[in-house]
């Protein structure tokens, strides 16, 4: 990976959420910030598999933070509290409130083809659920799940 792409993702990642990573995952970062505009003839390529895990990551943190706050809420209102932000459309507002869409590289057989502004829904949902997953299995981290709780709420998606 070429130096700029790692200084790239290093300050968006201190920008968007307050993070300093080191170099121990960043390609692992790089790879949730990128899109393939062709489909993996062998199983499932490594940014698609790392939307599925932080997919679930991001849902069970958002329960476990209204939980937590079970004595604020009934489970109607954690429900509906929940409801809008752990879908594409809910992590694709916060993607374009951070600027994710400007962190992605598009990819097609392995080989970078365009560097522009990502607004899919899909795109942007799934790259921003990717790299949550690597946020939570980076162990240089001090409290990632804090972090983007945190960013949550500042964004107004949940409550104090």
């Amino acid at each position: 990976m070429e130096e700029n792409r790692k200084v790239q993702i290093k300050n968006f990642m201190k920008k968007g959420f307050d993070i300093a990573i080191d170099d121990k995952y960043i390609e692992d970062y790089n790879q949730a910030l990128t899109h393939y505009n062709d489909y993996s003839p062998k199983g499932t390529r490594k940014p698609e598999r790392l939307a599925f895990l932080g997919d679930a990551y991001l849902e069970f943190i958002v329960r476990e933070y209204l939980f937590n706050h079970k004595d604020k809420f009934s489970l109607k209102e954690m429900n509906n509290l929940k409801k809008p932000l752990v879908d594409d459309k809910g992590w694709k507002k916060i993607a374009e409130e951070i600027g994710l869409g400007e962190q992605i590289v598009t990819c097609q057989m392995y080989t970078r083809i365009e560097y522009k502004i990502i607004k899919d829904r899909k795109i942007l949902a799934r790259s921003f659920e990717a790299l949550a997953a690597v946020l939570s299995y980076d162990s240089s981290l001090d409290a990632p799940k804090e972090k983007l709780i945190g960013l949550f709420i500042k964004l107004g998606y949940l409550p104090k």
